[in-house]
């Protein structure tokens, strides 16, 4: 199952906007509701064996390093390098 052809991609070629909308989203939830039913869906695909995952083990480990990085900034309010985390 692979929804990503039906999504807007600059990649396709497609014009996207990123001027405002003038009924803004009420929250969150609604505003990214269709990408975590996306994301959501993957996961379940690929956890049930159906689907090959389309991240590496490589791009997985560098995600949880730039997280990593990511939480120790906020807990610190100051800039964390992401090597600093790969190293340790």
């Amino acid at each position: 199952m692979d929804d990503r052809a039906a999504m807007p991609s600059a990649e396709a070629g497609e014009r996207l906007s990123w001027q405002r909308s003038t009924t803004p989203y009420a929250n969150f939830l609604e505003r990214f509701h269709d990408a975590y039913a996306a994301e959501l869906s993957a996961f379940v695909e690929v956890a049930a064996g159906r689907a090959d995952s389309p991240c590496t083990p490589a791009e997985a480990l560098e995600a949880l390093y730039i997280a990593e990085a990511c939480e120790r900034s906020r807990r610190t309010g100051a800039p964390v390098d992401v090597a600093a985390v790969r190293t340790r």
